[in-house]
């Protein structure tokens, strides 16, 4: 895993997906998912699902053409973990130790999103991992929003 910058106090991480090591050096605890994804690969969003909740993420923010589509798969992947832990699905008691997740259509508001307003109200978030599932690589749009950002931009 590739350090690409730090803002907010957050250190921020990418990996690209095509890695066959990807999901070594995530955090356990206290950090927050960017995950950026142009295909529509329902099994491979969905394992990546479970490994950021088993790694206790605290926030997703979902980017690219397959945000929605993210989005809604990690949020079903959060109920079947309610369900392998015997908990009820409609009882909200145990939910502050669920992530928050969002997802982005413009790219850059959601990595400014991310890094300036994503937050969990009983956890604090230190890290945040880009977690690339385009072949192509979004490394270098990343690093250039992170810079716009730590320069003082904001979004229309």
């Amino acid at each position: 895993m590739d350090k690409i910058g730090e803002y907010n106090g957050r250190l921020i991480f990418y990996q690209q997906i095509k890695n066959p090591d990807w999901e070594t050096g995530l955090p356990d605890n206290n950090w927050l998912v960017i995950l950026v994804g142009h295909n529509k690969d329902y099994d491979l969003i969905r394992k990546i699902s479970g490994i950021c909740l088993d790694k206790n993420v605290h926030y997703l923010c979902a980017l690219g053409e397959a945000c929605k589509l993210i989005h809604d798969i990690f949020d079903e992947t959060i109920y079947e973990k309610r369900i392998e832990k015997g908990l009820s699905i409609e009882n909200t008691d145990h939910i502050i130790e669920e992530p928050m997740t969002t997802w982005h259509d413009e790219f850059n508001e959601g990595v400014w999103f991310a890094l300036t307003c994503a937050y969990h109200e009983y956890f604090a978030i230190n890290n945040v991992v880009c977690l690339d599932l385009n072949p192509e690589g979004e490394k270098d749009r990343l690093i250039n929003v992170i810079q716009m950002i730590q320069s003082g931009w904001l979004p229309d």
